[in-house]
C-alpha cells in the first residue's frame, strides 16, 4: 500500500494507491512528527473511501499520517508514514 498526499493552506488531502478489496481504511496521525510509541498514534477516522481530507490544521504544524486497510483477509499492516508540514 502506498500513501500519497497533496495540500492547500491548512488542509491535507490523503489518498491511497494500490490496495486490493478493502472494506474500511483506518487513518491515524501523529502530531509533531512520527511517534516513537505505538500508543502515540491517534485514530482520526475510519472510511470506506481511499481518500481522507484533514481540515483546520495549524499552519506550520508537522503531521505524520499512516493508514491500514480492513480486507476480507484481515487488517493490513499500517503503511510507511507520510510526514507533512502544514502550509
Amino acid at each position: 500500500m502506498i500513501l500519497n498526499s497533496c495540500s492547500t493552506p491548512s488542509i491535507i488531502g490523503l489518498f491511497i494507491i494500490h490496495i486490493h478489496a478493502p472494506g474500511v481504511y483506518i487513518w491515524q496521525i501523529g502530531i509533531g512528527g512520527i511517534p516513537t510509541l505505538e500508543t502515540d498514534w491517534k485514530t482520526v477516522e475510519m472510511t470506506t473511501s481511499a481518500s481522507y481530507v484533514m481540515k483546520g490544521l495549524d499552519l506550520g504544524s508537522i503531521i505524520a499520517v499512516r493508514v491500514a486497510a480492513v480486507t476480507p483477509s484481515g487488517t493490513t499492516e499500517f503503511c510507511v508514514p507520510v510526514l507533512k508540514i502544514v502550509n
